[in-house]
């Protein structure tokens, strides 16, 4: 499907984060739910991102 040109993202974003401790420090998962507007079509997404000790965020996966 193809959205055409993004004019604009949805207003409110949804999603979760998951923060697991142990004695190295803290890792993190979240998702985030958004809805993408285009001129020919609006879509769907949940960005998956990772956090692993020390690093920045990581996107790896987009569904």
């Amino acid at each position: 499907m193809s959205l055409g040109n993004i004019n604009e993202f949805g207003l409110i974003p949804t999603g979760g984060i998951s923060v697991k401790t142990d004695s190295k420090g803290k890792t993190r998962n979240a998702n985030i739910n958004l809805v993408v507007k285009g001129d020919k079509a609006y879509k769907k997404f949940t960005v998956l991102v990772y956090k692993d000790y020390g690093e920045d965020w990581k996107v790896y996966e987009i569904k």
